[in-house]
């Protein structure tokens, strides 16, 4: 997969082509009195993906993070980060399609067992950061969003 925002503001399989962004817009402008421009919703689509935000975490947390789980299960690459930025609220998958406003984890994070869940629990609570549960990325209440840094719990493994 080709990391670049097309396939992080996907819906289904990032290969097909994009679909009925203009009947989304036309929706929008109707129901918000808005005058969005189709084509800055889908400027981005096909950049490489680079976020502002950099990973805040230090070297000796990530070195733990990294006893915990494994050096294959702990991603700070910014294609991750932001596919674990937002749900798929529609206000949300407007302002990713913007790049505006992107408040992406500092790390995610695919524990291997219920034992690792545990000890990045202990870890994250004695750190003081930020955990965030994502099962899938379908939330629709903005709780995917980092606002202050942490890590983003992907438990689809």
């Amino acid at each position: 997969m080709r990391k670049i925002w097309k396939n992080v503001y996907r819906w289904g399989d990032p290969e097909k082509e994009e679909h009925s962004v203009a009947q989304h817009v036309a929706y929008f402008k109707e129901r918000l009195q808005s005058e969005m421009a189709p084509e800055s919703l889908t400027a981005n689509a096909h950049q490489e993906v680079v976020l502002r935000r950099k990973c805040r975490l230090s070297r000796s947390q990530l070195k733990e993070l990294v006893r915990i789980v494994g050096s294959e299960n702990v991603q700070i690459d910014d294609f991750s980060r932001a596919r674990h930025t937002f749900g798929k609220f529609y206000a949300e998958l407007l302002r990713l399609r913007a790049a505006k406003d992107l408040l992406p984890p500092d790390a995610v994070i695919y524990p291997r067992s219920e034992d690792d869940v545990v000890a990045l629990l202990r870890f994250c609570r004695r750190q003081l950061l930020a955990v965030i549960p994502w099962g899938g990325g379908t939330s629709v209440t903005r709780a995917l969003e980092a606002t202050r840094g942490g890590i983003a719990v992907d438990l689809t493994r």
